[in-house]
């Protein structure tokens, strides 16, 4: 980690919670969508838990998010159980990866991967940040 990202995190720790809000689409179905709001210091496994529920997935299914840049490349892979280190992007484990600590902006490029063998997954969009706290994790809006 690079020392001005350090005291990036180091600051943000003395801010007021914070509430995401994300929405979630897929290219294979233009009327698939769900809406999550989940506290941005939960971790990307507490956000995996609450897409899984949404859409009736198994929880152990291999999964991964990846933080991708302006034209899809994917930069960073946070995994939902730790891979070998040799993967060609950065990786991360779920558990120990809090959402605020890469998503920082509205619109961010990230995705959602339940199925590894076929790259399927969803698109997963901040849309609003808020101030506030939620007791869990929750899906506001189903399609």
């Amino acid at each position: 980690m690079q020392p001005a990202n350090f005291i990036y995190l180091l600051s943000r720790k003395h801010e007021e919670p914070m509430i995401y809000k994300f929405k979630l689409i897929s290219d294979e179905s233009s009327t698939f969508s769900r809406e999550i709001e989940i506290d941005a210091d939960n971790t990307f496994m507490e956000l995996h838990n609450i897409i899984s529920e949404s859409v009736n997935y198994e929880k152990n299914e291999m999964t991964a998010f990846f933080l991708c840049d302006e034209n899809w490349e994917k930069e960073l892979e946070i995994t939902l159980v730790e891979m070998d280190t040799s993967s060609e992007y950065d990786s991360h484990t779920m558990e120990n990866t809090v959402i605020s600590d890469f998503i920082t902006e509205k619109n961010q490029n990230v995705l959602y991967i339940f199925d590894m063998f076929s790259e399927r997954g969803f698109i997963v969009r901040l849309k609003d940040i808020k101030p506030g706290h939620l007791e869990k994790a929750v899906c506001t809006a189903k399609k």
